[in-house]
Protein backbone atom coordinates (compact mmCIF):
# COMPACT_ATOMS: atom_id res chain seq x y z
CA UNK A 1 0.00 0.00 0.00
CA UNK A 2 1.37 3.46 -0.86
CA UNK A 3 2.81 5.68 1.87
CA UNK A 4 0.18 8.37 1.40
CA UNK A 5 -2.63 5.90 2.14
CA UNK A 6 -0.87 5.03 5.40
CA UNK A 7 -0.64 8.73 6.20
CA UNK A 8 -4.39 9.15 5.59
CA UNK A 9 -5.15 6.13 7.82
CA UNK A 10 -2.88 7.56 10.52
CA UNK A 11 -4.65 10.92 10.37
CA UNK A 12 -8.11 9.35 10.50
CA UNK A 13 -7.23 6.68 13.07
CA UNK A 14 -5.01 8.63 15.48
CA UNK A 15 -5.15 12.39 14.98
CA UNK A 16 -8.90 12.68 14.48
CA UNK A 17 -9.91 10.72 17.64
CA UNK A 18 -7.25 12.54 19.68
CA UNK A 19 -8.52 15.97 18.61
CA UNK A 20 -12.12 14.86 19.03
CA UNK A 21 -11.45 13.77 22.60
CA UNK A 22 -9.78 17.11 23.39
CA UNK A 23 -12.71 18.97 21.85
CA UNK A 24 -15.24 16.92 23.87
CA UNK A 25 -13.37 17.66 27.12
CA UNK A 26 -13.50 21.36 26.27
CA UNK A 27 -17.23 21.22 25.51
CA UNK A 28 -18.05 19.25 28.66
CA UNK A 29 -16.09 21.73 30.78
CA UNK A 30 -18.32 24.56 29.56
CA UNK A 31 -21.39 25.28 31.71
CA UNK A 32 -23.49 26.03 28.62
CA UNK A 33 -22.94 25.50 24.90
CA UNK A 34 -24.47 28.30 22.85
CA UNK A 35 -26.15 27.88 19.50
CA UNK A 36 -23.30 29.70 17.78
CA UNK A 37 -20.74 27.30 19.29
CA UNK A 38 -22.81 24.36 18.08
CA UNK A 39 -23.04 25.81 14.58
CA UNK A 40 -19.29 26.40 14.50
CA UNK A 41 -18.73 22.81 15.64
CA UNK A 42 -21.07 21.44 12.96
CA UNK A 43 -19.57 23.65 10.24
CA UNK A 44 -16.00 22.68 11.09
CA UNK A 45 -16.97 19.00 11.13
CA UNK A 46 -18.61 19.26 7.72
CA UNK A 47 -15.66 21.21 6.33
CA UNK A 48 -13.21 18.59 7.62
CA UNK A 49 -15.25 15.78 6.07
CA UNK A 50 -15.23 17.48 2.67
CA UNK A 51 -11.51 18.17 2.90
CA UNK A 52 -10.91 14.52 3.83
CA UNK A 53 -12.99 13.34 0.86
CA UNK A 54 -11.09 15.68 -1.45
CA UNK A 55 -7.69 14.47 -0.20
CA UNK A 56 -8.65 10.80 -0.46
CA UNK A 57 -10.16 11.33 -3.91
CA UNK A 58 -7.06 13.19 -5.07
CA UNK A 59 -4.71 10.48 -3.84
CA UNK A 60 -6.85 7.68 -5.34
CA UNK A 61 -6.96 9.53 -8.67
CA UNK A 62 -3.18 10.10 -8.60
CA UNK A 63 -2.60 6.36 -8.11
CA UNK A 64 -4.93 5.54 -11.02
CA UNK A 65 -7.53 3.45 -9.19
CA UNK A 66 -10.78 2.87 -11.06
CA UNK A 67 -14.35 2.44 -9.78
CA UNK A 68 -14.16 -1.37 -9.83
CA UNK A 69 -10.99 -1.37 -7.73
CA UNK A 70 -12.66 0.92 -5.21
CA UNK A 71 -15.76 -1.29 -4.98
CA UNK A 72 -18.05 1.36 -6.45
CA UNK A 73 -19.55 -0.76 -9.23
CA UNK A 74 -22.77 -2.62 -8.53
CA UNK A 75 -22.44 -6.24 -9.65
CA UNK A 76 -25.61 -7.83 -8.25
CA UNK A 77 -28.33 -5.29 -7.44
CA UNK A 78 -30.70 -7.82 -5.85
CA UNK A 79 -28.08 -9.14 -3.47
CA UNK A 80 -26.98 -5.63 -2.48
CA UNK A 81 -30.61 -4.57 -1.97
CA UNK A 82 -31.34 -7.53 0.28
CA UNK A 83 -28.16 -6.91 2.27
CA UNK A 84 -29.10 -3.22 2.66
CA UNK A 85 -32.61 -4.02 3.91
CA UNK A 86 -31.39 -6.71 6.32
CA UNK A 87 -28.57 -4.46 7.56
CA UNK A 88 -30.94 -1.53 8.11
CA UNK A 89 -33.40 -3.78 9.97
CA UNK A 90 -30.65 -5.14 12.23
CA UNK A 91 -29.34 -1.65 13.03
CA UNK A 92 -32.86 -0.32 13.69
CA UNK A 93 -33.63 -3.27 15.99
CA UNK A 94 -30.38 -2.87 17.92
CA UNK A 95 -30.99 0.88 18.27
CA UNK A 96 -34.52 0.28 19.56
CA UNK A 97 -33.30 -2.32 22.07
CA UNK A 98 -30.54 -0.01 23.27
CA UNK A 99 -32.96 2.90 23.74
CA UNK A 100 -35.19 0.65 25.82
CA UNK A 101 -32.20 -0.48 27.90
CA UNK A 102 -30.97 3.08 28.49
CA UNK A 103 -34.50 4.19 29.37
CA UNK A 104 -34.54 1.70 32.25
CA UNK A 105 -31.27 2.98 33.75
CA UNK A 106 -31.67 5.63 36.48
CA UNK A 107 -30.55 9.11 35.37
CA UNK A 108 -27.79 9.23 38.01
CA UNK A 109 -26.22 6.02 36.65
CA UNK A 110 -26.10 6.98 32.97
CA UNK A 111 -22.58 8.39 33.09
CA UNK A 112 -20.85 10.96 30.87
CA UNK A 113 -22.98 10.28 27.78
CA UNK A 114 -25.99 11.73 29.59
CA UNK A 115 -24.13 15.03 30.00
CA UNK A 116 -23.33 15.06 26.29
CA UNK A 117 -26.95 14.29 25.37
CA UNK A 118 -28.25 17.09 27.59
CA UNK A 119 -26.06 19.71 25.90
Amino acid sequence: MPWDFWLIFLALGVLLPWRGRARMKKLLAMPHVSSMERLVLYASTIAFQWVAVAVVGWRVWMHGYNAAQLGLLVQDRTRIGIAAVVGAAVIATLQWLNLRRVGRIPVESRGPLQAIAER
